[in-house]
């Protein structure tokens, strides 16, 4: 076997050395076509010319290999041995991965199906405790992997352009799948991955039982090499490793003639394709590659590893006759999260049911200058006693969400719309629907039960139109259709919203107090727990001009009333009957619109939603819930 190594490099040295004077590539690749292109505007389409184009064959490679460095890290390789996936399915963990990969870089992040390939994703990792540094760590490998592979075995180097690219394209999957505290350059991210490494491979059991698992499948059925060839090829994977990864993967070390052949044939090979293989005429797609894994064809709701689901017995139809059996899915991500939608980041809050989840997850639309925790907390503790989680979420202006200090849209525009002048917006309804679907994204849910107030509702009424497949049920509470002669507010209400913002806290919450006393419930309104809220709102976030620019946006909203004719959910309509603010004409309006709605109009009600309405109102809305999943 020395002998045997000592001529193979000798044959393999003599090569490259006969190349070596003939060093300079002739390929021309497609670089061409990049040129003038900007990183920072334009990194998807330079990461897929890359990945597709020019290094398809040692991208894939590299990522495969990225794989084993990961299971060398012992807080990850014990969360896939606990799947079980890797041991008793590793080929279709393997083929998941890469598909789900593949359909963000091939069709891009913001797309359909990037946005559903990384809803799955996302939903994927809710479902287990997953350490944020382990997270930020298999992030860094999609960048940091192929670049060093590349720059020892690619046909030529990764310009600078390439690798800009490369990390603001992986950095904004990650911003999608919640990854926090990303450095903010490719030289800091590169830093954090390799002292990771140093810190984090150390050996563990699992390792190599998830390791081995996969080495055997890659060996058999991706590189298809023959089985009396395996235990050699296995050890020309394990000499493309750093010592120090082999050893924590639980490998004895490669002999070290495998460790120069291996890597100058990679090399030689290198130096074929720059010299004698013309440029690729067409891209290589791995979402077009035959999978074994689905020999028919596959669907993006397909992939993914879960924990076993578990039949539930649904109490919540217990008054209805038989209960039901259900299967629900594993937890969305319980707790604070910071959501970034690609133009703004958005403070989100998930709470979990006291008891076994048994329904799909509520997205409750908070509206004008509302914020998350404005929500009657009878109301939510009402949707959680129903066994289902509760997703609440600040809109952008408003709260802890991002604003769009920068953007037009203010107090002279509000003067223009009075006179009837033309005036500017900084976002449309439109942009908060798409707010709202990036909050389903981040959570991994595919669809869920969204319940909008107000200008939430007008935000809900355009998801569950143009986004149908996402909405299970639809609440329209205190809303209306845009058409003018419906839905508008009384003299006295429009004169409280259009007063001069106040310069002081109390004078802030006085007029507040006074805008409620007109627009709330009459007779019902507790006005110590109102000023108790309003004072923890303004302390919370106190945002004035940011309701201004949701105001403007209102304004610019057309007619929704032929859009609402095509709204296929199961929809209840919510309003009082002495709302002054949005008058109950708007919520009569929307359930006539909206094919099949129920109208469930509230006496005594504002616009608000007192302590004694609570209870009412959210058996209205909890039954509305468990017939839509019936």
């Amino acid at each position: 076997m020395r002998r045997a190594g000592r001529i193979a490099l000798a044959a393999t040295a003599g090569v490259l050395a006969g190349l070596h004077a003939r060093s300079r590539q002739r390929r021309p690749g497609h670089l061409a076509e990049l040129a003038g292109s900007d990183p920072v505007q334009d990194h998807e389409r330079i990461a897929r010319v890359t990945a597709q184009w020019e290094f398809p064959w040692d991208t894939e490679t590299a990522l495969s290999l990225a794989l084993f460095r990961t299971f060398a890290v012992p807080s990850i390789s014990t969360v896939l041995a606990s799947s079980r996936a890797f041991r008793d399915e590793p080929r279709r963990r393997y083929d998941d991965t890469e598909l789900l990969l593949a359909e963000v870089q091939e069709h891009g992040v913001a797309t359909e199906r990037g946005r559903a390939a990384l809803r799955r994703v996302n939903r994927m990792h809710a479902a287990y405790d997953l350490d944020p540094d382990d997270m930020r760590y298999v992030l860094s490998t999609f960048v940091v992997q192929p670049d060093d592979w590349i720059a020892r075995f690619g046909w030529r180097p990764l310009t600078d352009a390439e690798r800009e690219a490369a990390w603001r394209f992986w950095r904004a999957v990650g911003q999608r799948m919640g990854v926090t505290d990303l450095p903010e350059d490719r030289r800091t991210l590169v830093a954090f991955s390799r002292d990771f490494e140093a810190r984090s491979f150390v050996f563990h059991p699992d390792n190599h039982r998830v390791a081995d698992a996969t080495m055997r499948m890659y060996l058999a059925e991706v590189l298809r090499i023959p089985a009396p060839l395996r235990p050699l090829a296995q050890r020309a994977v394990l000499a493309l490793l750093e010592p120090p990864l082999v050893a924590a993967l639980g490998y004895p070390a490669p002999p070290r003639w495998l460790r120069v052949v291996v890597p100058a044939a990679l090399r030689l090979r290198a130096r074929v394709l720059a010299w004698f293989v013309p440029p690729r005429r067409r891209p290589v797609r791995l979402t077009e590659r035959p999978r074994p894994s689905y020999p028919g064809g596959y669907d993006i709701a397909q992939l993914g590893t879960f924990p076993h689901r578990r039949p539930v017995t649904d109490p919540v139809a217990g008054d209805r006759g038989a209960p039901t059996r259900r299967e629900v899915p594993g937890p969305t991500r319980r707790g604070h999260h910071r959501v970034d939608t690609g133009e703004v980041t958005l403070d989100v809050e998930v709470r979990r049911p006291p008891r076994p989840v048994v329904g799909t997850p509520v997205l409750l639309v908070s509206g004008l200058g509302a914020q998350r925790t404005d929500w009657p907390p009878g109301l939510v503790d009402a949707l959680l006693a129903s066994g289902r989680e509760v997703i609440t979420f600040d809109n952008r202006d408003a709260g802890l969400s991002e604003g769009c200090d920068e953007r037009p849209g203010d107090e002279r525009d509000l003067e223009r719309w009075r006179d009837g002048e033309p005036f500017e917006v900084a976002y449309t309804l439109s942009d908060l629907r798409d707010d709202a679907l990036a909050v389903l994204d981040h959570l991994g849910l595919d669809a869920a039960h969204v319940l909008g107030r107000s200008m939430g509702g007008m935000i809900a009424q355009r998801l569950a139109a143009e986004a149908p497949e996402r909405v299970v049920s639809l609440t329209s509470m205190q809303s209306t259709t845009g058409a003018a002669d419906v839905g508008q507010p009384s003299e006295a209400a429009m004169e409280a919203i259009a007063r001069p913002t106040p310069p002081t806290r109390e004078a802030v919450i006085a007029a507040s107090l006074e805008r409620n006393r007109i627009t709330g419930s009459p007779g019902l309104i507790d006005e110590d727990a109102v000023r108790a809220r309003l004072e923890a709102a303004y302390d919370r976030a106190y945002r004035p001009a940011g309701t201004t620019r949701q105001l403007l946006a209102i304004l610019a909203e057309p007619d929704r009333t032929p859009l609402l004719g095509t709204i296929t959910a199961p929809t209840l309509v919510v309003h009082g009957d002495r709302d002054t603010l949005v008058a109950v004409s708007g919520g009569r309006a929307t359930a006539a619109a909206i094919p099949g709605a129920r109208l469930e109009v509230v006496e005594g009600m504002g616009h608000d939603l007192p302590a004694p309405l609570i209870a009412p109102v959210a058996r209205v809305i909890t039954d509305h819930l468990d017939a839509a999943e019936r």
